[in-house]
């Protein structure tokens, strides 16, 4: 199982210990400065955001997310600087410790 091993990940679990990805989802919330409600499903999409990948399916996922109290990660780049500015307002309208965007096409900002 990858989870024990992987170098990226703060805390190794596998399926008999899973304590290890409850510290991972904590990290990853303060890292990205998310609150921290362990009761709450943390969702995350990575990739890139086009039209022909169902960049809509993304957007209406967040509200659908968000509406239930999730928290929701997105971690892309847009192929389009329309798809860019409307996944930059719903990061600007957004509650920051609901959601959190970050376009990969800039290293600048991203938590360390």
């Amino acid at each position: 199982m990858e989870s024990e091993i992987d170098r990226y990940i703060p805390h190794h679990f596998n399926a008999e210990d899973l304590t290890g990805k409850a510290k991972n989802k904590k990290a990853l919330r303060e890292k990205l400065s998310l609150r921290d409600d362990p009761e709450k499903p943390l969702i995350c999409f990575i990739g890139r955001l086009d039209e022909q990948k169902g960049v809509h399916l993304v957007h209406h996922a967040i509200y659908h997310a968000l509406y239930r109290d999730a928290q929701f990660v997105l971690l892309g780049s847009a192929t389009e600087s329309r798809i860019n500015s409307w996944f930059w307002h719903e990061k600007i309208s957004c509650i920051p410790t609901r959601m959190f965007i970050w376009n990969w096409a800039s290293t600048k900002n991203f938590p360390t």
